[in-house]
């Protein structure tokens, strides 16, 4: 099971819980989350990380835009 690719700004480091949830971002892409993570998806900022490292491999990305796609579209 993956690591949570959860943000944690203030702390500028990793969750490290195991991510059980998969969520799209903003920018289009999927991250592993945690349960604590995929249910504030209002505030969680994810990021790309290098292996299990705490080392972030690019820009933190907010999953808040992509929650705002309406679910139906006419």
């Amino acid at each position: 099971m993956p690591r949570c690719e959860g943000y944690y700004t203030l702390e500028t480091s990793r969750c490290p819980n195991p991510g059980d949830h998969e969520m799209k971002a903003s920018d289009g892409d999927h991250y592993a989350l945690c349960e604590y993570h995929a249910n504030a998806v209002w505030t969680t900022t994810v990021a790309r990380w290098h292996g299990e490292t705490g080392l972030r491999a690019s820009a933190p990305v907010e999953l808040q835009a992509a929650a705002r796609e309406p679910a139906f579209v006419w």
